[in-house]
């Protein structure tokens, strides 16, 4: 009689693990605000709170060094993608954060959007179509690729 009440014990000890763990969230896209260029700019502006503190945001390049160096939208941090579990508190001074990647749907600017939020970032934003859409606009960038 004592073995099947051992193995209830467990078994009900086992389910219980099992539920909490899977109570445990992980950041999905679905926690990514996207947002579009003009929507993006306004959050990147200087903006009052409700107890007038000013806010700012910046904008956030996971890309490689390489790649910011030829060309990143203007005033933007580079924090490359396998930095930011160590470098991400040099963001913390900025109240918004606004990602951007490549192309629509870059993998690279989704994770780091991601991340962000996992790191206790609460304003983060991912700029939809990256900085070609934004280049396409016509809106500026810098860089060593930029042709004045």
């Amino acid at each position: 009689m004592r073995c099947p009440r051992m193995m209830m014990t467990l078994g009900l000890i086992a389910t219980v693990v099992l539920v909490a763990g899977c109570g445990a969230t992980k950041t999905s896209n679905r926690d990514i605000d996207f947002v579009n260029s003009d929507e993006a700019q306004a959050l990147v502006g200087r903006r009052q709170n409700l107890v007038g503190k000013v806010s700012e945001g910046v904008w956030v390049d996971p890309r490689t060094e390489a790649a910011f160096a030829k060309k990143h939208l203007p005033g933007a941090i580079n924090l490359p993608f396998q930095n930011v579990t160590d470098d991400h508190a040099m963001l913390d001074d900025y109240g918004t954060l606004v990602v951007y990647g490549d192309t629509f749907n870059d993998a690279k600017a989704q994770g780091m959007a991601k991340r962000l939020i996992e790191l206790g970032h609460e304003d983060v934003h991912l700029l939809r179509g990256g900085i070609e859409a934004w280049m396409d606009l016509g809106l500026p960038v810098e860089g060593t690729d930029v042709v004045e």
